[in-house]
């Protein structure tokens, strides 16, 4: 997705696997739809306004604003960014095998540390990551005039009524780097990312 920043216009939206527009002018022969149809590879799916996948490490911005908002942390408050971090029998790892000592906000985002997030969502928890990810548009279709998916961001009110807790600290952990029920179009993303 091609976004302009400054008004939100949709420059370009591609998707791969992809297949030639003009096979579809003035119109497509059937024997042509039916091999697009029927290829495993789905390339007629509109993924970037349709598909979900886990915003991965772009969900740290939303995060790291929630976190500033909500008043867990400040700009200059620093937290480990070690190469590992464990909760209860689970150890989860940072994309750097040797760590990088202690960091603000903007290291970890610049970094993107993920042990230095897991840190600070177990301390702030689930809803100050929901919500501002929900006022930056994820979770929630775009409205541009297409049938697009919702995408979804879990808060702890879904969570006890799904599973009848709060979302616990290993839980908040994956969603902080944007994995586990986190879920986005590239669109939501792009959105986000402009904002």
């Amino acid at each position: 997705v091609v976004m302009d920043a400054r008004n939100g216009d949709i420059v370009a939206m591609a998707s791969f696997p992809q297949f030639d527009p003009n096979d579809f002018i003035p119109s497509i022969s059937p024997e042509k739809y039916k091999e697009l149809t029927d290829d495993p590879a789905n390339p007629l799916y509109p993924r970037a306004f349709r598909a979900e996948y886990p915003p991965a490490s772009t969900f740290k911005v939303p995060v790291a604003l929630g976190f500033l908002e909500s008043g867990y942390i400040s700009a200059s408050d620093v937290y480990p960014c070690p190469s590992s971090w464990t909760i209860g029998n689970l150890t989860m790892r940072n994309w750097n095998t040797k760590g990088e000592g202690y960091m603000n906000v903007i290291g970890a985002i610049t970094r993107s540390c993920n042990t230095w997030f897991y840190e600070v969502a177990i301390s702030a928890g689930a809803d100050s990551m929901s919500y501002m990810a929900m006022r930056l548009g994820l979770g929630q279709k775009t409205g541009i005039p297409l049938n697009e998916s919702e995408g979804f961001i879990p808060n702890n009110r879904w969570w006890l009524e799904k599973n009848g807790y709060m979302m616990s600290d290993g839980e908040e952990a994956v969603m902080s780097i944007g994995q586990g029920k986190v879920g986005g179009t590239p669109l939501q993303v792009a959105r986000m990312m402009a904002a």
